[in-house]
């Protein structure tokens, strides 16, 4: 974690000499609020173009 701390990079977590993960700083990433109606517009198009699939799916 100091390692990570220090550079601002993500730094991989080993157990047992195999990858586990990633311990990411907070400072690495920005948090990305989403855009209610560009959700709403995402979610209608999805469902204009998969809505008999999602509904079929759905049903079983």
């Amino acid at each position: 974690m100091e390692e990570a701390s220090q550079t601002g990079k993500p730094v991989g977590i080993l157990r047992n000499n195999e990858l586990q993960g990633f311990y990411v700083p907070n400072e690495a990433f920005e948090l990305i609020v989403a855009d209610p109606v560009e959700v709403r517009t995402a979610v209608a198009q999805v469902i204009d173009e998969y809505g008999d699939a999602i509904t079929w799916l759905a049903a079983r």
